[in-house]
């Protein structure tokens, strides 16, 4: 959590069109997420494409939810990436959330979850896959 957050604190000086992390079996919890989510809106501006892979962490709800309430916010927001195997404490709310995201974005046009291993039911991932978007050229959801 220490590095996101010092990360996140520098990304006002970042002019950023694409943001590409790999958590992936860190030791990442939803503190750090929330450090990520709160840096979002000053880099927003100039986001084109976030990729974030957080395979086998210690993400919860919490910090998916706050995630992606930032993104909310990411106005030219065109590529999502979202990788979250194995988060076990990843919950039907982070799902409720991406149809949120999916059905509000207006730029987005691909988007990527990776949801193996979470405690997202299939009914709920059901319902994302359905949310039809004209812009949507991609949308892939793996559960």
């Amino acid at each position: 959590d220490a590095g996101l957050i010092d990360l996140s604190l520098r990304f006002p000086q970042l002019p950023l069109r694409e943001v590409v992390l790999n958590m992936s079996k860190t030791e990442v919890t939803d503190q750090g997420m929330i450090a990520l989510s709160q840096a979002l809106p000053r880099m927003s501006m100039d986001l084109k494409t976030f990729w974030l892979r957080l395979t086998n962490t210690g993400v919860s709800d919490v910090g998916v939810v706050a995630l992606v309430d930032a993104l909310l916010g990411v106005s030219h927001l065109s590529k999502l990436y979202l990788d979250l195997e194995e988060c076990v404490a990843v919950t039907n709310a982070s799902c409720d959330k991406f149809a949120e995201l999916l059905s509000m974005s207006s730029s987005l046009n691909e988007i990527s979850l990776h949801l193996e291993g979470t405690l997202i039911t299939r009914d709920k991932t059901e319902r994302v896959r359905r949310i039809k978007s004209t812009q949507l050229s991609s949308v892939e959801i793996r559960a």
